[in-house]
């Protein structure tokens, strides 16, 4: 689905599917997977490129890790495949950071609605879009976001 304010292609999808579209669109996406260490790493060689995500439970770490996907994102031309393994809590919770991040005026119903037009069936993760509104300097404005995700 095409992003007016990111001006690129977005898919945001489980794990399942990304070999599958890769293999039907090869070298059309920049893949940034959001991985868990314990399962087998997927074939990516069909990608554009690829920045792997790995979010735990140390702050500071998951900080520099958001701030390494704002810069991969920033160098990255075209469009953009975000997956976790289910494709419903951590990767459309990365969509509503990097959209966030690119609007000048912040409009949280927007992205909220776009985030569920590009996968209805999402309950993104409060934690990491939380992590994601603090590497913004938005922290303040999480009680808005979560307002409108319940």
């Amino acid at each position: 689905m095409f992003i007016p304010t990111l001006q690129r292609n977005v898919c945001i999808c489980n794990v399942a599917q990304v070999e599958p579209l890769l293999l039907k669109t090869p070298k059309k996406w920049n893949v940034i997977s959001i991985c868990n260490p314990d399962h087998n790493p997927l074939q990516l060689d069909n990608a554009k490129s690829a920045f792997m995500l790995n979010l735990g439970d140390d702050t500071a770490e998951n900080l520099a890790q958001l701030k390494k996907l704002f810069a991969y994102y920033d160098q990255c031309q075209g469009d953009f495949l975000i997956h976790c393994s289910s494709g419903l809590s951590r990767s459309p919770a990365v969509f509503v950071i990097l959209h966030l991040r690119a609007m000048a005026k912040k409009d949280y119903q927007l992205v909220v609605k776009t985030m569920q037009a590009l996968r209805p069936v999402a309950k993104p993760d409060m934690f990491y879009i939380e992590l994601g509104l603090q590497a913004l300097g938005l922290y303040g404005d999480k009680a808005k976001l979560r307002a409108l995700l319940a």
